[in-house]
């Protein structure tokens, strides 16, 4: 027994003298199974990307361009990009209005667990579920159309459903937990003293909140608008559920590429082009608005 503890205690310390191979130890599981089920099919993706398209479904394993070429030479692409990422955006920024107060009340509470446990709510209902039940809610003979019509604002049911606005209000009421959650963890990480420090050289509560809370709530919003905005630009089922075919996005033409198509070169394609433009929107954005000096400060507020 002692011997096993003193031969334990020794490869603990061998292991502390290498913190390269612990590290690797350590994040081995992680790495090999991401490689597995993200790397390795995203490789895949980008080999059938450069493959030739036999009709009826098959695949002819010769170098070409022509799927990223197709994308380009036809503008309706490239509209449903553009589309995608303004569905992206309006997600994220509307969704925003709505959490920002939200995160704000549960941060000023002394116990918000509740209130925290209602928002999470939605995480124990399947995604296709609440898709569902807003088409019930906004249908033309749904709970929004038969209360607008009880109170007298409208005359006659709106098109609500198979819509944009549709795609968008689905969107937002899935994004707003990615929205309140990080938001929320950043102003629950501020310091309390602060602000009583402002108000005594003179801030009233506005001025406060403005100069003092908001810029240093920055790093949560910048998470929720990155979050939301990738989950809207690559959503699938809102837009297949809730916008018709007059709203799809890039991830509707892709799914129908690979599934009704069969046309698995130009469905990957599609799928990298939608990939690393969002990256390089992204990196544009960061570049704008500096996140790396917006990250900073409150890394060493944190750790501090």
């Amino acid at each position: 027994m002692i011997h096993k503890t003193s031969s334990r205690k020794n490869l603990m310390g061998w292991l502390r003298q290498r913190p390269k191979l612990q590290g690797l130890i350590l994040a081995g599981p992680a790495g090999i199974y991401l490689f597995l089920f993200v790397g390795l099919p995203l490789l895949m993706v980008l080999l059938y990307s450069f493959w030739v398209y036999v009709p009826g479904g098959g695949v002819q394993r010769t170098f070409t361009l022509d799927n990223y070429a197709h994308f380009f030479t036809k503008s309706i692409y490239v509209r449903i990009l553009l589309r995608s990422f303004w569905v992206g955006a309006q997600t994220a920024i509307l969704s925003l209005f709505i959490a920002y107060p939200t995160a704000y009340y549960l941060a000023n509470r002394r116990s918000s667990s509740t209130l925290i446990f209602l928002v999470l709510i939605p995480f124990w209902t399947n995604y296709l579920i609440r898709i569902f039940s807003w088409m019930m809610i906004l249908m033309e003979k749904g709970v929004a159309n038969s209360l607008l019509l009880s109170l007298g604002i409208i005359n006659k049911p709106l098109q609500l459903l198979f819509t944009p606005f549709a795609v968008v209000i689905g969107l937002i009421y899935s994004s707003l937990p990615f929205s309140i959650l990080p938001i929320y963890a950043v102003l629950k990480g501020i310091d309390d003293e602060l602000l009583p420090a402002a108000k005594m050289l003179g801030a009233n509560d506005l001025q406060g909140f403005w100069e003092v809370t908001l810029p240093l709530s920055v790093p949560g919003i910048m998470t929720a608008l990155v979050i939301n905005f990738i989950g809207g630009a690559g959503s699938f089922l809102a837009p297949a559920f809730l916008g018709g075919s007059g709203a799809d996005l890039m991830s509707n033409v892709i799914a129908n590429s690979f599934i009704f198509d069969f046309n698995w070169p130009f469905g990957s394609a599609l799928g990298r082009i939608l990939v690393v433009s969002t990256i390089l929107l992204l990196v544009v954005v960061g570049r704008y608005f500096a996140l790396d000096k917006i990250y900073g400060p409150v890394k060493c507020l944190t750790w501090a």
